[in-house]
């Protein structure tokens, strides 16, 4: 069965007794906020996007601390796929010669084996394509379900719902007509849950990208439970 871990990193401890301090309250934290009795636990089970086998666990090494959060599951990929599905633009981050450029665009996607590739189009010329000839690594950036919360006079109980994927990878100008009707077949299919064909006519029209994802991370935040 998969596994999917999730590593979150914290703030160094010091040494003596202020460090075992830290590491008593990090287990406590991690026991009432994500273990088996928590809501977050109750909720995740409730959804089926965890078991029994979900834990959590924070861990102090030389010079480093972290929270990591983890277990089984029959499909590890949920989450990501949900963001891809309900999010429809994907902003592209590019570079040459120091010069950073971001770009919104629509795509489409297909993941197998947890291998994730992305698909792209666009006009025949342009900055981006450039950009991406001269340099093919390039970052990007997906997110939904923004909604903001909070009340009260103090800042910090002001907040941000949301879900985002984040990920690298290199892009390719496709120019094979057999994978530019395939990748505009899927990015349809992304951005309107309908099934359309193409042929070399309309694909001809058009510079298609494909993104082949080095690494990703996907995360959710929540409403929290006493604003629900």
């Amino acid at each position: 069965m998969p596994t999917f871990l999730v590593g979150f990193k914290c703030p160094n401890a010091p040494e003596g007794q202020e460090r075992m301090r830290n590491n008593i309250i990090g287990d406590l934290a991690c026991d009432v906020l994500m273990g088996d009795s928590s809501p977050l636990f109750a909720r995740l089970y409730a959804q089926g996007l965890v078991n029994g086998s979900f834990a959590s666990s924070y861990d102090l090494l030389p010079g480093v601390a972290y929270v990591s959060v983890g277990g089984d599951r029959n499909e590890p990929y949920a989450v990501t796929r949900a963001i891809l599905d309900e999010a429809k633009v994907l902003h592209l981050g590019l570079a040459v010669d120091n010069e950073p450029y971001v770009v919104p665009m629509n795509y489409g996607y297909k993941m197998e084996d947890g291998k994730l590739t992305v698909y792209l189009h666009c006009a025949q010329q342009g900055k981006k394509l450039d950009m991406i000839r001269e340099n093919p690594n390039v970052f990007f950036e997906i997110d939904c379900d923004m909604e903001p919360f909070g009340e009260g006079d103090i800042p910090c109980q002001y907040g941000m719902v949301y879900s985002s994927i984040m990920g690298r990878g290199k892009a390719t100008l496709v120019e094979d007509a057999e994978e530019k009707m395939h990748a505009m077949t899927v990015l349809m299919k992304t951005q309107t849950q309908k099934d359309f064909q193409f042929n070399e006519r309309l694909v001809s029209i058009v510079a298609v990208i494909r993104i082949d994802v080095a690494e990703y991370t996907a995360k959710h935040r929540p409403l929290p439970e006493k604003l629900r």
